[in-house]
């Protein structure tokens, strides 16, 4: 604002803006829970809910285990680094397919429930399905790890504000938070690789996670469990 936009007063030689002229008050329309313009017809929920519903939705944390885009193989750029974390093997992969894609040198697949077979295992490597699906297998992480003394890495999404990521952050030794989304080697039509819909972490028992901090921020200041 120019210098002209101010007055000096005489008896203190201050400088202030000049009273607003007569009739040229600014006016402010009065607030109110409807943040709509005024004389804009309102915008419903479901009219935006197509292309915006799926930022506010929680469908995607909570869809049904069964869901197809629930799995998703863990990157080979990971698996190696995890291997090296665990002491160049992965004895016992518990939620995988047919096929071992980890490369684990026991694993349990479908019909079999990697919940209930026994873990009884050197080093565990565990890619949960994506979801509510994940609950029971950090769960089953935590007691290994943390009650057993297993040696456990988790890769999940870094999903901090739910009471299931803090539970297994709370009694962990160490913590990777992945740089970026994970990308998972497959492409798409525009020849873009797949990735992660959400940041990720991977939580580690009974071992440092020094290898897998290359993926990323390894919080140094962690406190590990007493």
């Amino acid at each position: 604002m120019s210098d002209a936009a101010y007055e000096t007063r005489p008896d203190t030689g201050d400088r202030e803006r000049p009273p607003a002229r007569a009739g040229k008050e600014r006016r402010r329309p009065p607030i109110t829970g409807d943040t709509t313009p005024v004389g804009a017809a309102p915008v419903s929920v479901a009219a935006i809910a197509p292309r915006y519903g799926r930022f506010a939705s929680n469908d995607l944390r909570y869809r049904d285990s069964a869901h197809p885009d629930n799995t998703q193989f863990t990157p080979s750029y990971v698996l190696d680094l995890v291997r090296v974390d665990l002491g160049g093997t992965i004895s016992l992969d518990p939620c995988t397919t047919d096929d071992n894609p980890v490369g684990a040198e026991r694993f349990y697949a479908p019909p079999k429930d990697g919940l209930t077979e026994p873990w009884d295992a050197a080093t565990i490597f565990v890619n949960p399905p994506y979801a509510k699906a994940r609950e029971p297998w950090v769960k089953k992480c935590v007691h290994m790890g943390f009650f057993h003394g297993r040696k456990v890495i988790l890769l999940i999404p870094a999903a901090t504000d739910t009471r299931i990521w803090q539970e297994a952050a709370m009694t962990a030794d160490a913590i990777v938070f992945v740089r970026g989304r994970l990308k998972f080697g497959v492409l798409r039509p525009n020849r873009r690789q797949v990735a992660a819909s959400h940041p990720s972490s991977l939580i580690g028992w009974n071992t440092s996670l020094d290898a897998c901090s290359e993926l990323g921020f390894a919080p140094r200041w962690w406190v590990p469990r007493a």
